[in-house]
């Protein structure tokens, strides 16, 4: 399933719910995705559930985001409901440190 996005903008700051594939296939969506959000708050929450599949790509472009986050001086946070395999990737590459 494409990634789906669903955006709360609450007080100082903005939830951002994304489900679906985070995959190679759709990374100029999830690309334009990311690139799109109204970040102008100091705080953002990003949400991963339902995630049906993600690989290093879809990885890497949410570490990005973290860090154009952390240099624009927003406070980042992540969760994400994964299956053991996907997790399990994640600890594999390396990026395990996003989801602290």
């Amino acid at each position: 399933m494409k990634p789906q996005v669903q955006i709360f903008d609450e007080n100082d700051s903005l939830i951002v719910k994304i489900r679906g594939e985070l995959t190679l296939r759709y990374a100029e969506d999830i690309k334009q995705m990311l690139a799109e959000l109204p970040i102008y708050q100091k705080k953002v929450e990003l949400i991963l559930e339902e995630i049906e599949g993600v690989d290093l790509c879809a990885i890497q472009m949410i570490w990005a985001f973290r860090k154009y986050c952390q240099s624009s001086d927003i406070h980042f946070h992540m969760q994400a409901n994964m299956e053991d395999a996907e997790q399990q990737l994640i600890d594999n590459t390396g990026f395990s440190s996003l989801f602290l």
